[in-house]
């Protein structure tokens, strides 16, 4: 067991295996989380570990919160904007506490630590690409779809990208984490 940060920063390339291991454990995290009525509703990386070079999980309690009968997670405690490439659009808009968000809100946040590891490991040398990693502040689904297109065209009509799509979506809840 080891922490994400560490094992990331000694990888310099993520092969497909790694990524779609990265999705389904996270994915199945979630989804045994949602079942129960709770959800994480922001990733960090800083948070995460990796067991076996093959299973990641999330572990941080102060993300986890009740999912009420509206479907949404309760903000009552303040969090760092600092991180916010792995922040969904919802979460970058909230200024007062208490606020809700919809639990699927996490979705966009899966999406962008995929997006954040292909980044770091596929393109520019570890340089993180700027116009990927400030999709939060994007607006409409069109733009995000185009933006998606130019930068990620390398996996490009796969089902990982699909699956980012799906993640994605402006509107929290109409996100899915579906991988066809």
């Amino acid at each position: 067991i080891q922490p994400f940060t560490d094992w990331f920063q000694n990888k310099h390339i993520l092969d497909c295996d790694i990524i779609f291991n990265i999705i389904l454990s996270l994915t199945l995290q979630l989804k045994n989380l949602i079942n129960d009525k709770v959800c994480f509703y922001k990733y960090d990386i800083n948070n995460m570990l990796v067991i076996d070079n093959n299973t990641f999980i999330y572990v941080s309690l102060s993300d986890l919160l009740n999912i009420n009968n509206e479907q949404n997670v309760i903000i009552s405690t303040p969090f760092l904007k600092n991180n916010t490439n792995l922040l969904s659009p919802e979460l970058l808009l909230i200024d007062n506490i208490p606020s809700s968000i919809h639990y699927k809100s996490i979705y966009w946040s899966l999406g962008m630590l995929i997006i954040y590891c292909m980044c770091n490991t596929h393109m520019n040398d570890n340089n993180i690409n700027n116009n990927l990693l400030h999709l939060s502040a994007i607006k409409t689904q069109h733009e995000i779809h185009k933006l998606l297109n130019q930068e990620l065209y390398f996996i490009k009509e796969t089902k990982l990208f699909y699956f980012l799509e799906r993640c994605m979506t402006i509107t929290a809840n109409e996100r899915k984490i579906v991988y066809l």
